[in-house]
């Protein structure tokens, strides 16, 4: 029976279990693969999500410039005259449609010119055809003085043998010959206002031609005695009232028009550059109204 009182065997109790324990840690790491370990787990932090519909952005820029109009009318007085008629309300300000009558210059004198050149045209028609006739006239008068021609030669040949004969006077045979040579001289000359003919036509035509031209010109100055807007505009400028004398080139009026604006727009580059792709177009608008705008960076 152990004395649990003495010191030594007190000890032994002591260091035994101890002893054992490390004796036993040994042989596990000596003889074993080491304690099993978990894997590792992905951390999961719970969140609230919201899911949000697709939807297009329209990019915004805002810039400042001065309004220009996309096109201006300056309504020139091309022909000069007295200003017989204006519109009712060619006032600075006011808006009218396209092809509205501004202004209307007196057109006497322009038809007069018209109704001059086109009784000149007719007379010219009339010789025209008068050469005609006159050109199958003569070609039958020279038929006709060509065969009279012949017979007095034959006539001359007969008295010319019948003075041989003593049976005619030399008196006989003169008559006869100058009577050949004065019908000769008949077919020449009908010969030569045949051949005159062509001539005559040609400078004929070449009046006709210029005194078309000349009223398709007097036409053109009666037509621009009548001035008409060429689109829908806002007068901005008048310069003629009615019964005043228009000289030609003198501007009448301004109008500029109201469908297209143009504005020279400063923006910041560096809110500018994101909206514009390289080398490419974006529309702009202003308020409803869309234009094309070039690109703006290299």
């Amino acid at each position: 029976m152990l004395d649990l009182k003495n010191p030594r065997i007190r000890k032994l109790l002591i260091l035994s279990p101890l002893l054992i324990g490390v004796l036993a840690l040994v042989l596990t790491i000596t003889t074993g693969g080491g304690p099993e370990q978990a894997p590792p787990k992905e951390a999961v932090t719970k969140v609230r999500v919201i899911e949000t519909p697709l939807v297009t952005l329209i990019p915004r820029v805002l810039g400042y410039g001065n309004v220009k109009p996309g096109a201006v009318f300056e309504a020139v007085a091309e022909v000069s005259g007295q200003v017989i008629e204006i519109h009712r309300q060619l006032k600075k300000g006011a808006i009218l449609g396209a092809g509205e009558v501004l202004a209307r210059i007196d057109p006497t004198q322009y038809e007069l010119a018209i109704a001059e050149i086109e009784a000149s045209i007719r007379s010219v028609k009339a010789q025209l055809a008068e050469i005609n006739v006159k050109e199958e006239n003569t070609k039958a008068s020279i038929k006709i003085d060509a065969r009279s021609l012949a017979l007095n030669q034959k006539a001359l040949e007969r008295k010319s043998k019948l003075l041989k004969k003593k049976t005619v006077s030399q008196a006989a045979v003169d008559l006869e010959e100058r009577n050949v040579l004065a019908r000769r001289q008949a077919v020449q000359s009908l010969k030569n206002a045949l051949n005159l003919i062509p001539t005559e036509r040609q400078a004929l035509e070449a009046q006709l031609t210029l005194n078309q031209a000349q009223l398709a010109a007097a036409q053109l100055d009666l037509s621009r005695t009548t001035i008409t807007t060429p689109f829908d505009s806002r007068i901005a400028e008048v310069n003629v009232e009615r019964t005043q004398y228009a000289s030609q080139g003198k501007v009448l009026a301004v109008a500029d028009s109201i469908d297209v604006s143009e504005v020279a727009a400063q923006a910041p580059l560096d809110k500018l550059i994101n909206l514009i792709p390289r080398g490419g177009k974006v529309p702009l608008t202003s308020r409803g109204s869309w234009t094309s705008s070039p690109s703006c960076c290299p």
